[in-house]
């Protein structure tokens, strides 16, 4: 059923990866998912699940320098990987190059199945690593709605320090979240190094002279979380997020 009016904003929030030193500000309330098959990235989507309404970014190191002198083969490339979805149709493509980056930028539609699917798709290169950004609607009416949310991400995607991040950079919250996260490995490590201890004390024990250890010891002696279910073509990253903006 096609949505009428306009998405709700509830404010925003600052997405970093620190390997790829990338991040952009997204809507809040979006959820953030990783890649299926482990490539490094991410999508963030209005859905709980099956989020074919997305906004994803998949970095790529290329191991030679583009420059804006590349142009011309990277525009040839660039339509030619968009020429190859089924039945597809693109709406406009332009490219631009702005001090050290070169853009590549494009709207189009295309079959997956029994639905046409709409994307807007940047690249942008930087020294030797590209950055692929998507905004993607489950179909065309679905695009138009969720498209003012898709600027956003688009628009604020910056590579390296933030101007616009006012304190300070790399984000304070981010040294907060990897203390808890290198706590919460620390503590599942010293977990199951105590749980596979236990097993190793009681195998050596002589049969017959001491109670087996039951089954619930061995539960619960490491501390995993477990990972929202991916679709096939979700990506994966670590994310600092700020509070609300």
């Amino acid at each position: 059923m096609k949505r009428e009016g306009n998405p709700v904003w509830y404010g925003m929030k600052l997405y970093w990866h620190e390997e790829w030193d990338f991040s952009f500000w997204y809507a809040l309330g979006w959820h953030e998912y990783e890649f299926a098959d482990g490539r490094p990235g991410m999508i963030l989507s209005p859905e709980e699940e099956n989020p074919v309404n997305s906004f994803s970014v998949q970095p790529r190191e290329l191991g030679i320098e583009v420059t804006k002198d590349d142009m011309p083969a990277l525009t040839e490339g660039f339509v030619a990987g968009l020429m190859s979805l089924p039945e597809v149709n693109i709406e406009s493509q332009e490219e631009s190059a702005v001090g050290s980056l070169v853009m590549l930028d494009a709207r189009l539609t295309f079959r997956e199945g029994d639905v046409r699917r709409k994307r807007w798709v940047r690249l942008i290169y930087r020294g030797t690593r590209q950055y692929l950004l998507t905004g993607q609607g489950a179909d065309e009416d679905e695009f138009r709605y969720w498209e003012s949310m898709f600027f956003i991400p688009m628009d604020t995607f910056v590579i390296g320090p933030r101007l616009d991040y006012p304190f300070g950079w790399p984000p304070p919250f981010y040294k907060q979240q990897k203390e808890k996260q290198r706590a919460a490995a620390e503590a599942a490590a010293k977990a199951a190094a105590e749980a596979s201890a236990s097993q190793e004390t009681t195998s050596a024990e002589p049969t017959g002279t001491s109670e087996t250890a039951p089954a619930e010891a061995a539960e619960g002696a490491s501390a995993t979380e477990e990972a929202p279910a991916t679709p096939a073509d979700a990506p994966q990253g670590t994310s600092a997020e700020s509070e609300e903006a």
